[in-house]
């Protein structure tokens, strides 16, 4: 049963890396990209324009941003190792960041995307938002650790709910386009679905709610 469970997460990284190299290569496609232009070019310059927006997006967007975001998986696998004596959750957290990384260069190579050279305040990156991934991805994860009780959907709509404050600034400041935007929260909710499999499965008891995995279909670790 364990490892027919682990069998189908290797399956799912591998369907996860395929899935993310197609879509990249169809958002080059050039209906695509006349409506991520058509988009980009009727919004940003206007959203720019509204006083003190760009500023407070700059500020903003920096929840996502790398530094950051290795600073809480880091931190976070820190107090669960102190909290639990945990060693396997406690690298698991940031191994999910790290392998979310990962793929984000993969795509960047493997799909050759190119990035706004208009309207862009900082650097803009090209298909997916490593941001928008992380923020989906990390905020799931806290609430994973958090709030064992809740459903897979409700942890979900926070994830999304916050990632779309990170998607939000990154297009006022021109840094991605729609379609490369979109694509990342799909990512990091699959990631965020394994990572919380994860959680459960492996050796040790991850929280004090034990009936929660049965209630979730998912095995109890003895």
């Amino acid at each position: 049963m364990q490892a027919t469970r682990l069998l189908r997460l290797v399956l799912g990284a591998v369907g996860l890396v395929l899935a993310v190299l197609l879509v990249g290569k169809l958002t080059l496609l050039d209906s695509v990209k006349d409506v991520d232009r058509a988009v980009f070019e009727a919004l940003v310059p206007r959203l720019q324009s509204i006083p003190g927006l760009t500023s407070l997006s700059e500020r903003v967007t920096e929840i996502g941003s790398i530094p950051v975001n290795y600073g809480m998986a880091i931190a976070l696998g820190g107090l669960v190792f102190a909290a639990r004596r945990d060693p396997l959750r406690g690298l698991l957290i940031p191994a999910t960041v790290l392998v979310g990384h990962l793929l984000q260069r993969l795509a960047i190579d493997v799909v050759d995307g190119f990035a706004p050279d208009e309207h862009v305040v900082g650097a803009s990156g090209p298909y997916f938002s490593g941001g928008v991934q992380r923020v989906v991805l990390l905020t799931g994860i806290i609430l994973v650790i958090a709030r064992p009780d809740r459903s897979l959907r409700w942890i979900a709509s926070w994830a999304v709910l916050l990632g779309l404050v990170e998607a939000t600034t990154r297009f006022v400041l021109g840094r991605h386009w729609p379609s490369d935007l979109l694509a990342s929260f799909p990512i990091g909710l699959t990631e965020l679905v394994g990572f919380r499999v994860l959680w459960w499965i492996l050796p040790g008891r991850p929280a004090s709610l034990e009936e929660f995995p049965r209630r979730e279909g998912l095995p109890v670790p003895e």
